[in-house]
């Protein structure tokens, strides 16, 4: 089972998480990884960064992908909070633990994504593929991967139907 649907029949009783845990963090993701592929494969292809330099890149894919990770959370669980104890009020008794478990859970997606980007690049052209090519798909992939639901874990029954 994956650690994702560990928990997955608590979210699932409520909307509120599962929409924004599950459609914030894909697009944030796919969107921090796919900077971090363009900015490390023009790095490359214009020679300012090479393989040897894995141990500065890694550090410095930390650091921002902290600070991005940390404004998308802080905003988020604002957001959240905001919207439904002013808003929407009444409708789900928990709103400020909803909120840090978005927010936590982005603020991690984001720093794991950048990490992804920033560094399968790297190893692309380690080992002697072409990082352009090579990255895209495969990061792709693994966004989809990591954020869908799997028929065997039993979720897609129990999701409401857009229908």
């Amino acid at each position: 089972m994956q650690p994702l649907f560990k928990f997955s029949h608590i979210i699932f009783r409520n909307t509120i998480c599962a929409i924004w845990k599950y459609r914030i963090r894909l697009h944030a993701s796919t969107m921090v990884v796919m900077n971090g592929v363009a900015m490390m494969v023009r790095g490359l292809a214009l020679g300012e960064v090479e393989p040897a330099d894995f141990l500065r890149v890694l550090g410095k894919e930390i650091r921002v992908s902290a600070i991005v990770g940390a404004v998308l959370g802080i905003v988020n669980g604002l957001r959240i909070y905001l919207m439904y104890t002013f808003l929407f009020p009444g409708q789900y008794e928990n709103v400020i633990g909803y909120a840090i478990v978005v927010s936590v859970s982005l603020f991690f997606s984001v720093i794991l994504a950048k990490l992804v980007g920033g560094m399968l690049p790297l190893a692309a052209k380690k080992l002697g593929a072409d990082p352009a090519i090579m990255a895209t798909p495969f990061i792709t992939t693994i966004c989809l991967l990591y954020t869908s639901p799997s028929p065997r874990d039993g979720l897609l029954s129990r999701m409401p139907s857009s229908a």
